[in-house]
């Protein structure tokens, strides 16, 4: 199975926090979907990534191969059903050149505060490691507005 990671499980150090061996695939977008930091978490000390359904709008992000007990555990990572829903959605796969299902997690938005330099840090490095388009890690993982 796979997962799209758009936030901070994009950083390898960070998925393998939970994941026993998540496999990276490909890095890849979601049509129609903005990223957005909208949700408070108490381990962050902020704000957290999140998508939320926009027209014309893409989300760049990293897709891995998962375990059953890795989604478990991303499940109890996200927390699951009750902070993040997770639904099965397409994702365009860059290099690979096809469409596949992903699981990915998003939540209700909660327009409050602002994530903490770490998060952000941490978002970028996950970006950086597997290539995401510079200009979107610039413009909007580091440079963001919630302006749903």
């Amino acid at each position: 199975m796979y997962y799209f990671a758009y936030g901070s499980n994009m950083s390898e150090e960070r998925i393998k926090e939970n994941c026993k061996n998540p496999k990276f695939v490909d890095i890849g977008y979601i049509k129609d979907y903005k990223f957005v930091y909208d949700g408070y978490s108490r381990g962050w000390g902020g704000t957290v990534a999140n998508i939320v359904p926009k027209n014309r709008e893409i989300v760049w992000g990293v897709i891995y191969e998962i375990s059953e007990d890795d989604l478990k555990a991303l499940d109890r990572q996200e927390g699951y059903p009750i902070t993040y829903d997770r639904e099965e959605i397409t994702v365009f796969c860059v290099n690979k050149n096809i469409e596949i299902k992903a699981y990915v997690y998003l939540r209700e938005g909660e327009p409050i505060g602002k994530p903490t330099k770490e998060y952000v840090d941490t978002c970028v490095k996950g970006a950086k490691e597997h290539g995401i388009p510079e200009d979107y890690i610039k413009n909007v993982i580091v440079g963001w507005k919630n302006d749903k």
